[in-house]
């Protein structure tokens, strides 16, 4: 069993924080609306159903909000 966390996991992990800090983003809703895009799609990106060339794009773009090296 690997001791690595998903994107997805390392993602929720730090929305959930910045919750409790208070502070965004939050929420997937707040990640679909600094990328332009609907919270359904961001959460197929995060589980990795979506990453063609433009979803990897928009990966990096999440990952650098939320604050999280790739």
């Amino acid at each position: 069993m690997s001791d690595t966390l998903t994107i997805i996991e390392r993602v929720t992990i730090q929305l959930s924080r910045n919750r409790h800090a208070g502070i965004k983003p939050g929420t997937q809703r707040d990640l679909a609306t600094y990328i332009d895009k609907s919270p359904a799609y961001v959460g197929e990106i995060l589980r990795g159903s979506k990453l063609g060339p433009s979803g990897r794009k928009y990966l990096e773009k999440i990952l650098a909000y939320v604050g999280i090296e790739n």
